[in-house]
């Protein structure tokens, strides 16, 4: 048994995360310093967490504001690490820069679905620096800043596909998302089972409106609606745009999959880059779409686009790049006019 000391008043980074989007930008470079500081320290004295992800990280000295943001109280801030077991002591070479950055990964792996990669770098840069000004020696193991940022960002997307593929094998044996409705036809749902049954009980193709909620009731084969009901999942677990699969039905001879319905893409230029994204984003997830075509992406109820049907998706091969979308003849600025000499 381990009890440790309460961190009240704190607040947990991922609820700081959560409300990025309304702090002021002194603040939110005053976050991403003080966390790579703590942190750097941490590497820097040889201790490394077993489990360095957001929710174990507390910040003290922010003061709750009306819109849901926060602001900074006089005091400055201070991250607290909590969750101290396991706690390795690792000191000095060797191996101390493949350690470090295994510990920053899994910290990037935590925020990978709301950070970009600018981000992740800045907090390194953070971080690069702290790390120098407490222990040059360590610093000086890290060789090269290019090599420093491939190697942590490669690790980071190891960390991730690592993770998620041991999340994935674990929702795919049950859990609160998923409930088999009936053993013998093996129904499984992602939503409550008197509505999962009208929504099976759904006829046709296209469309349809069940419980005021737009959804798309596709007839498919048993492997494809498992299929896609899986990926879909994955995907969103990711943070990838994709239509919520809501009911699966996966029956000896025939497949349903349900999901949510949103008005089709327009194919102008700010939907082909947005569908060019997404592509890039399955890739790097190691799926693939074939051919996609706008018919292929559809708008959420926000107004971005997202993937319209999870069952199309399949896994890439090792050197298969990613697919292009085919929105018909590219948009082309038109050329200023000349006048006449």
């Amino acid at each position: 048994m381990l009890i440790t000391e309460s961190v009240e008043p704190a607040v947990p980074l991922p609820t700081v995360i959560a409300a990025a989007d309304r702090l002021a930008d002194p603040l939110r470079r005053a976050v991403t310093i003080a966390v790579a500081d703590a942190v750097a320290k941490l590497h820097a004295g040889g201790l490394f967490p077993g489990d360095l992800h957001p929710g174990n990280l507390f910040l003290r000295g922010l003061q709750p504001l009306a819109d849901g943001g926060f602001g900074l109280e006089e005091d400055a801030l201070e991250p607290v690490l909590i969750d101290l077991a396991p706690l390795y002591v690792r000191r000095g070479w060797p191996r101390e820069r493949r350690r470090i950055a295994r510990s920053l990964g899994m910290l990037a792996h935590g925020v990978s679905d709301v950070s970009t990669a600018a981000d992740r770098l800045r907090f390194l840069a953070a971080h690069y620096t702290a790390l120098f000004e407490t222990n040059g020696t360590a610093a000086d193991m890290l060789g090269e800043w290019r090599d420093w940022v491939a190697l942590m960002e490669a690790i980071r997307q190891t960390e991730s596909n690592q993770r998620h593929a041991r999340r994935d094998r674990h929702w795919r044996r049950g859990c609160r998302g998923m409930r088999i409705i009936d053993r013998e036809t093996r129904c499984v749902a992602g939503i409550a089972d008197e509505e999962a049954g009208r929504m099976l009980a759904a006829t046709g193709d296209g469309p349809a409106a069940i419980g005021g909620r737009a959804v798309r009731v596709l007839r498919v084969s048993p492997s494809a609606a498992r299929s896609g009901w899986e990926i879909g999942h994955a995907l969103r677990r990711r943070g990838l745009p994709v239509a919520e699969p809501l009911v699966c039905r996966q029956g000896r001879f025939d497949g349903t999959l349900v999901l949510a319905a949103g008005p089709p893409v327009q194919g102008t230029c700010d939907d082909r880059r947005a569908a060019r994204r997404i592509c890039a984003a399955l890739r790097a997830c190691g799926y693939t779409l074939d051919g996609p075509h706008p018919e292929d992406f559809q708008r959420a109820a926000d107004g971005a686009v997202q993937l319209a049907n999870p069952a199309a998706v399949r896994r890439a091969g090792r050197d298969e790049v990613a697919p292009t979308p085919d929105f018909g003849p590219a948009c082309r600025p038109i050329p200023p006019l000349r006048r006449a000499a």
